[in-house]
């Protein structure tokens, strides 16, 4: 899926809707209207298309709800002008490079990364990309250890120049950091959690891993 930075939905730029949604792997109608700085009127017409066109769900716990099916793909997709296969393999050097560079540079992060792959149109023959899909899975770290890690890297990512914007994003902050590391602020890589590759159930290709000797 590819999207048009002018294009709007439910009267929302596209672009601020998917990545507020980014941000929140559950949410109800409040968290909408704040993340979009909206009322909760406008709020509901949101969700209520994004349930219409079947990229959301209700959770069945309270007000909860979840992006679903395709919506995995639109939290996926990318404005930025297509690539050529060549200019991503580039691209994917350089997320492992900056993997390897990451794991050398924060040995006591809160959590590790394991391992990375490569999945969507850069398996494909396609004559060009319009972004390169990286998934990547992560291992907390546990206990006591995570939280006194946790308070650590907070101020370390800050000294960096990584702010998080809201609650959530300061409980995610280890993995969004490491995205933010990851990602080199290229906006033709589209980093994703293990999860969403687990959930989209396609083909990949496993291209790093935290154990030199078993990387692809």
């Amino acid at each position: 899926m590819r999207l048009n930075s002018i294009e709007s939905l439910a009267g929302f730029p596209v672009l601020s809707v998917r990545d507020a949604l980014r941000r929140m792997p559950f949410f109800n109608e409040g968290d909408i209207a704040k993340a979009l700085n909206t009322s909760s009127e406008r709020a509901a017409v949101l969700m209520a298309e994004l349930a219409r066109r079947g990229w959301c769900r209700h959770t069945g716990h309270s007000d909860t709800w979840e992006i679903y099916g395709e919506g995995m793909q639109f939290l996926a997709a990318s404005a930025a002008r297509p690539i050529s296969h060549r200019r991503a393999n580039e691209l994917l050097a350089a997320v492992i490079e900056r993997a390897n560079a990451f794991e050398h540079s924060f040995p006591d992060w809160p959590i590790r990364l394991t391992k990375l792959a490569v999945f969507g149109s850069f398996l494909t023959e396609a004559p060009s990309l319009g972004d390169l899909d990286v998934a990547v899975d992560v291992k907390k770290m546990l206990g006591d250890d995570f939280e006194s890690a946790l308070h650590d890297a907070r101020a370390r990512a800050e000294a960096d120049g990584f702010r998080a914007r809201s609650k959530l994003e300061k409980l995610l902050l280890p993995e969004l950091f490491a995205y933010h590391k990851l990602k080199g602020r290229n906006q033709s890589i589209s980093l994703h959690g293990w999860g969403d590759l687990v959930a989209l159930d396609c083909p990949y290709k496993l291209v790093w891993t935290d154990r030199p000797n078993n990387s692809a």
